[in-house]
């Protein structure tokens, strides 16, 4: 009968199609969860002490890298808690100014961070970069360089009334506009002392960079150091050790 013919032929299309859809529902079921991105992965499902302990081993770092972020992390995030400085890029710059832990500055001082002044226990470095023979404060522990560092960044302490870096801890004021206007000011310090100006990010990049991205750069336009690639040296850290991961 042509009837049951053609019924028989539309419901084994309709099996095959219902099979191919049940079969596309369940390859989503099973793809999607590993397809989800899910923001700070760590920190969702990690203490804080693991998610320093799994940044410190990740990859092939060496021991005296594993050994760095172990010991300093923790004070990191201590200061990103209270001062909103991200622990990545406070993290990146003890690493960088300090040589991981193995300048003499660190070992004979505690300065991680390399602040030129003076108080009881400072003593003068030579400074091959800026090729000056500077006294840089002395701690009593890594700690106290690790506050230190952040009363300097944000006007506190002894650095009261120092607005330098300050806004670019304050999300509202971490825009492009205060950006654009540092790095004009700086650059034209940086001219009168014969210093190549430092490269501007136009706000159709900003807008696309990480926080830590912009924070590293603001405190280069801010005049933190004169190295110009000091903003690039500081995100490569963090890039290379995922130190973003401490981040909150």
């Amino acid at each position: 009968n042509p009837c049951y013919l053609e019924a028989g032929i539309f419901y084994s299309h309709f099996k095959s199609l219902s099979m191919k859809l049940l079969l596309y529902l369940l390859v989503g079921l099973i793809i999607q969860p590993n397809t989800v991105e899910v923001e700070k992965p760590l920190q969702l499902y990690c203490s804080q002490l693991e998610v320093i302990d799994i940044v410190a081993k990740e990859g092939n770092n060496p021991s005296y890298v594993k050994k760095y972020i172990i010991e300093y992390a923790p004070s990191a995030i201590q200061e990103q808690e209270r001062y909103n400085i991200p622990a990545s890029i406070k993290l990146a710059q003890g690493m960088l100014e300090s040589s991981f832990g193995r300048s003499r500055a660190s070992k004979n001082l505690n300065a991680h961070f390399c602040i030129k002044g003076k108080n009881k226990l400072s003593k003068r470095f030579f400074d091959k970069a800026e090729k000056s023979n500077d006294s840089y404060k002395g701690y009593k522990s890594a700690w106290w360089s690790f506050r230190d560092h952040s009363h300097l960044l944000t006007g506190n302490g002894e650095y009261s009334g120092n607005l330098t870096y300050s806004w670019i801890f304050e999300k509202k004021n971490l825009t492009w506009i205060n950006y654009n206007i540092s790095i004009d000011n700086t650059n034209q310090w940086r001219k009168k002392k014969g210093l190549k100006k430092i490269p501007k990010i136009w706000e159709w990049s900003w807008d696309k960079l990480e926080n830590y991205e912009k924070v590293a750069h603001s405190i280069q336009v801010s005049g933190y150091a004169t190295d110009i690639k000091y903003a690039n040296k500081l995100i490569k850290i963090v890039k290379k050790y995922s130190l973003n991961e401490l981040d909150t």
